[in-house]
């Protein structure tokens, strides 16, 4: 279980943010070391990429991190990233520029910058593809667009969109200002609770969250982490009824930013070799 994290800050200390690790019933393992050339604050997004190496957004280092059993290093160099994702026959990687509302390409062989492939107003935060290699990006002007390799359209409106994930044909997205998650089919029509056709909210019962990310759990329900109240609320993967809060122990959570799930491979560093898991993402969100 893999989870980037900051611990809550004390009246001596603000300590950086660090990578948690836990195992599946929420036990607490150990952590991920920072990169030794960037270590500090601003970790954002957090993805398992095709090689099962540990990837994460350093947005106030202009940079993206890997892990894997050599430790934390720089992976590439963007600025401003919130976001990676990978897409395509080649993995070409893909960034968000958040003050800039672009979003960048980059060989998934050579890792050379390969331009900006789309630019829209507002900040862009959140990013995913889907199987075809299309691109979804979100942004705080309450829309989702998507890239197809050639033209940017606007996919869908969302209310205050943050993070952005495609799973099993559909789009998730969650909201600062929402009641968890929303969700909708590739073709940017809604998809609530049940496969309801027209309300795009598919959670319900918890309450309103500051919805910082999301993701689909190996038991196929929804785990949304808050970022003020430094839980993980898990919903029901069809209904979308509350389920629980995760129990995790260890370091606290408050300041969660980002979750998600993968399978570690014998490459990965011995602490993230205990189990299928899920990861959390936190950052000291000074440009926002």
């Amino acid at each position: 279980m893999w989870s980037l994290l900051r611990p809550t800050s004390s009246s001596t200390a603000t300590p950086d943010d660090t990578c948690y690790t836990y195992l599946d019933d929420g036990t607490f393992v150990g952590t991920v070391s920072d990169s030794p050339d960037s270590p500090g604050a601003g970790y954002v997004g957090l993805h398992v990429g095709p090689d099962g190496a540990l990837y994460w957004a350093h947005e106030n280092g202009d940079e993206i991190l890997r892990a894997d059993k050599n430790g934390t290093t720089q992976f590439l160099v963007s600025t401003d990233p919130t976001e990676i994702t990978f897409a395509g026959p080649n993995h070409d990687i893909y960034t968000t520029n958040f003050g800039s509302g672009q979003v960048s390409k980059f060989d998934g062989i050579t890792h050379a910058f390969d331009g900006v492939v789309a630019a829209v107003p507002g900040n862009v935060i959140g990013l995913t593809s889907d199987a075809a290699g299309n691109i979804y990006f979100s942004t705080r002007g309450d829309s989702i667009y998507k890239y197809d390799g050639t033209n940017t359209t606007t996919f869908a409106t969302s209310i205050l969109p943050e993070d952005c994930f495609v799973m099993n044909g559909l789009l998730y997205a969650t909201s600062i200002f929402g009641p968890g998650a929303f969700r909708y089919n590739l073709d940017g029509t809604p998809k609530g609770a049940n496969g309801n056709p027209v309300d795009p909210t598919f959670t319900s019962g918890a309450g309103n969250y500051y919805s910082t990310s999301a993701t689909i759990g190996p038991d196929r329900n929804l785990y949304v982490s808050d970022y003020f109240a430094g839980a993980v609320h898990v919903f029901d993967g069809v209904t979308g009824a509350f389920v629980q809060d995760l129990n995790l122990q260890g370091p606290q959570i408050q300041g969660a930013w980002g979750i998600t799930f993968g399978q570690p491979v014998p490459e990965s560093p011995p602490l993230l070799v205990l189990g299928l898991g899920f990861a959390v993402l936190a950052k000291r969100r000074a440009r926002r």
